[in-house]
């Protein structure tokens, strides 16, 4: 047989992988449907190509053929259902980032090299001896401060002389307490300097401080978590998303930032077990885009791409489009990039010129892992999630183990944001005329057992007729109308995303009956009511769209800062209104008592 040299064929064709490799087991290219025999299975990287051959897997890819590695969506032959191509290793860098504060043991955080693309710039995990080979001393700077270096990459940087002090370089640490407090009782930045006589440079200081020091107590709590020291029998998990936006900081440039903060809190304690902000404030904009160039990222479909985990001008200037699209009800241009994402950058919109932007998406996949971690021991998790895709394929993927043993449930749900407050209250009076009616039809029943009834009924209504629910999608879907709406939850309707292999019937239905998002809601709420930085915004009618915020800051960063400073207040300070002296820690099992604020702040591991 002759050569392909004598053939004429001096080089072989490479295929490109169809999907992106796994990274730390993670493949999240898979279908998602718990009802199909793929759910879980991985796409194969790659396949027997030519005529008459076959992929050895149950999956397709399709999509535009115009761009380099060719496919973008993911088909399972099994279900027909289609999802979007995505990045393992973007995941897993995002994980790396959210989780950290769980890897630091002692007020003596271990640094790491700042250039993402080193090999060391997750060395903080390693031992101190091991650590120390991988950045050996590089003298001092003008402050005094030790100067390192990186190994691997030659950066270097210098770490602070007071670091085993839990209050750091503060002068006036006895007014760390005074500054916590103001921050979530609403005080504007300006109020604070003024009650607490400090500059704004230094309560800036203070914030980031309270936030690490924040972000050190909870991690010693949470690791209990994660080690099986504190295991409850049930949770239920609320996920939603909350959006804030960021004042612009140029007159010239009057654009805001937007970015997504992904919660999950559990409805029965309150507790908060995350909210992470998609913003990595340790790269910049500039630096990630020469990166990027470097490797040639610009020509490669985002998920393929080596920094597939930001935002980049190419990626702004492809949503830019998909939003005129959007506008000029070009449906059909918009529906192939948008799917699977919240994320649309639109003409008032910008990403940030210090730090970077993460796509939402791997914020979401990130946070699921984490809650993984957290609660692999529990014995039971419910999952109750706002109607995002990218909320949806995060949960189903990384608890798919426990939904195939019956241990885990996940529910989507969907409510009415735009009742006002007497639509509710005539709402909720139309409702108990219902259950009063019918308790008396059934005077041997108890009420929970006359709302089991009614809602068994409406779940056997919904599965024998499912109806369109106006989303994505060519199934119809089984929404089951909740009955007995709360106030903050009108016309609550709920999908089943799983198939309650390990409950009875009168626990399935119970399920459906505590399905809700008030958990989230409520921590959503109080960000708002509490926290100055992170108000609403205003807008007026000559703004054309944009939006401008009285107290709110200019540096992305803040935001997670104030989220992280709030959801440890919210779990191991703030009392419940309906419990005094117990907070959502307490509930779960984390604290014995109400934690007074000088304990987080003076906290040394």
């Amino acid at each position: 047989m002759p050569s392909d040299a004598e053939k004429g064929n001096t080089t072989r064709k490479i295929w490109p992988p169809r999907v992106p490799p796994p990274v730390r087991d993670i493949q999240i290219n898979c279908c998602f449907n718990p009802e199909c025999e793929n759910f879980g299975k991985p796409v194969s990287l790659s396949v027997r190509h030519g005529r008459g051959k076959h992929s050895s897997d149950n999956y397709i890819l399709k999509g535009s053929k115009n761009r380099i590695n060719m496919k973008k969506k993911v088909l399972c032959k099994l279900c027909c259902r289609e999802t979007t191509v995505k990045s393992n290793l973007a995941t897993w860098e995002e994980y790396e980032r959210i989780s950290s504060y769980l890897n630091v043991k002692s007020r003596g955080a271990l640094p790491v090299c700042s250039n993402p693309a080193c090999v060391n710039h997750f060395a903080g995990t390693l031992s101190l001896k091991e650590w120390m080979g991988h950045f050996p001393k590089n003298g001092v700077n003008s402050n005094g401060s030790r100067r390192l270096r990186c190994k691997a990459c030659g950066k270097t940087f210098s770490i602070g002389n007071n670091s085993g002090k839990a209050h750091g370089n503060h002068k006036k640490s006895y007014k760390n307490r005074l500054v916590f407090s103001l921050l979530v009782n609403k005080t504007p930045i300006s109020r604070i300097c003024e009650i607490a006589q400090i500059t704004p440079s230094t309560a800036y200081r203070k914030i980031h401080f309270i936030r690490e020091q924040c972000e050190r107590f909870s991690g010693h709590r949470e690791r209990r978590l994660i080690e099986g020291n504190v295991c409850p029998d049930e949770v239920r998990v609320s996920v939603d998303q909350q959006y804030h936006l960021v004042n612009w900081n140029q007159r010239k440039d009057k654009r805001n930032i937007q970015l997504y903060t992904i919660t999950s809190a559990d409805n029965i304690s309150g507790y908060i077990f995350g909210s992470h902000t998609n913003f990595d404030p340790s790269i910049d904009t500039k630096d990630a885009e020469a990166m990027a160039k470097k490797v040639g990222d610009s020509e490669r479909m985002g998920a393929y791409r080596r920094y597939a985990r930001v935002w980049l001008e190419k990626d702004y200037e492809d949503s830019h489009a998909i939003s005129v699209a959007r506008k000029s009800q070009l449906k059909t241009e918009c529906r192939e990039e948008s799917y699977e994402t919240c994320e649309t950058m639109s003409p008032g919109l910008r990403i940030p010129a210090k730090g970077v932007q993460v796509h939402a998406e791997y914020t979401a996949f990130a946070h699921f892992l984490l809650l993984k971690q957290m609660l692999s021991r529990v014995g039971r998790v419910d999952f109750y999630l706002d109607v995002e895709q990218i909320l949806k394929r995060g949960c189903l993927y990384f608890f798919k183990d426990m939904i195939k043993t019956g241990k885990c449930d996940a529910f989507l749900v969907s409510i009415n944001k735009d009742f006002s407050v007497d639509q509710k209250r005539k709402l909720i009076r139309a409702t108990k005329k219902i259950l009063n009616l019918e308790m008396s039809l059934h005077p041997s029943m108890s009420e929970w057992e006359v709302r089991r009834k009614i809602m068994k009924e409406n779940i056997e209504k919904a599965f024998e007729n499912p109806r369109l629910p106006g989303q994505k999608g060519k199934d119809r879907e089984p929404w089951v109308t909740v009955p007995f709406p709360r106030m903050d939850e009108p016309q609550k309707q709920v999908l089943p995303l799983t198939s309650f292999s390990g409950l009875t019937q009168d626990q399935m239905i119970d399920t459906f009956l505590r399905a809700g998002l008030y958990g989230v809601d409520s921590f959503f709420q109080q960000i708002r009511r509490r926290v100055s930085l992170l108000e609403r915004p205003i807008s007026s009618s000559s703004s054309t769209g944009r939006k401008w915020f009285g107290y709110n800051p200019y540096n992305p960063s803040m935001i997670q800062d104030m989220v992280t400073i709030m959801r440890v207040f919210h779990n191991y300070v703030l009392e419940s209104t309906n419990e005094k002296g117990v907070t959502p820690a307490m509930k779960l099992g984390l604290a014995r008592g109400p934690v007074r604020i000088e304990d987080i702040i003076y906290f040394k591991g």
